[in-house]
């Protein structure tokens, strides 16, 4: 049997629903931006931002930390909103986190979509609100998805049966085994912003995903090993690593990733869990979706990576 889930389920998406956009990080181009509204668009979905999206840039975050809270509390308490997608990742979801309130997003479960910064409020969301949530593309980049990429998001939101099998990709077992548990985690330098704090990831007896963009392997050690001395790794029922991109977009990819290979074996091979690593998830050519909180299992006899149970719930 698979682990119990814990966690609180949206409904699923259907077509003709209102997605609302928010931009809890970094700015972001209009074109990227419309290029991802013409997607989602284009699948059947109705599409809704504030209005003043693209102008209140501040520096470095695309607004005031008070102005992006609001933004996210304010789709979920919308009747109308059925999905709330970030429009990109970069920095600053980190710093309205004690903005928002648990019990908002407790009451209005609502399909959550958003990866890389936004790691920090996938992990509010299961900590603080108890809430299936989706590690996933973002809206600037839904104009370029991959078939493999597009064909899951629209599977896993739109249908509440289990995902089943994550596509392969170049799946490299450091440690074989079987595990089912729950799968929480996401970006590795996120993940590890956010110990000792109050929505710092739980990880004893789940599946725990880690991938990043840019980190050289010395520094993705570093964080492993922040990891491993936290106490993060040592109760868990299963690792997996997704992409760890280079840093640069000319250094050699292969190269890149045999010494990240090296330093994600070292670092895991004594946990007495299975472990692998290449799974297609994060900031690589696909970034297949991965719900948060739902039972998941690891076989290393038939060498997959499955979703055991729905994401999401039929409408009531």
């Amino acid at each position: 049997m698979a682990a119990e889930n814990t966690f609180a389920k949206p409904p699923m998406l259907r077509k003709g629903d209102l997605v609302g956009l928010v931009a809890p990080s970094s700015p972001f181009e209009p074109e990227a931006l419309e290029s991802g509204i013409r997607f989602l668009e284009s699948e059947g979905f109705r599409v809704k931002h504030q209005p003043d999206l693209l102008e209140r840039r501040k520096g470095f975050l695309a607004g005031g930390d008070r102005e992006r809270a609001d933004e996210i509390q304010r789709m979920f308490e919308d009747p109308e909103v059925a999905a709330v997608f970030v429009v990109r990742g970069g920095y600053g979801a980190q710093r309205i986190l004690d903005q928002l309130d648990p019990s908002l997003f407790r009451a209005n479960p609502k399909i959550f979509l958003g990866y890389s910064d936004a790691t920090c409020l996938l992990a509010f969301l299961l900590q603080a609100a108890g809430l299936v949530c989706f590690h996933g593309p973002v809206v600037n980049e839904m104009g370029k998805l991959s078939d493999t990429t597009r064909d899951c998001l629209l599977r896993l939101l739109t249908q509440a049966e289990p995902m089943g099998p994550i596509p392969a990709g170049d799946l490299r077992w450091i440690r074989p085994g079987q595990a089912r548990a729950p799968i929480v985690g996401g970006n590795l330098s996120l993940i590890c912003s956010t110990l000792g704090t109050p929505w710092e990831v739980e990880t004893t007896g789940r599946i725990l995903l880690l991938e990043d963009r840019g980190e050289k392997p010395y520094q993705v050690d570093r964080m492993l090993l922040q990891l491993r001395q936290a106490g993060k790794l040592s109760s868990i029922a299963g690792l997996l690593f997704g992409e760890f991109m280079a840093r640069r977009l000319g250094e050699p990819e292969g190269h890149h990733r045999e010494g990240m290979d090296a330093v994600l074996e070292e670092n895991t091979r004594d946990l007495g869990v299975p472990v692998v690593c290449g799974l297609p998830v994060g900031h690589g050519e696909h970034n297949v979706p991965l719900p948060l909180g739902v039972a998941a299992e690891i076989d290393g006899r038939e060498g997959v990576v499955s979703i055991l149970e729905p994401a999401v719930k039929l409408h009531e």
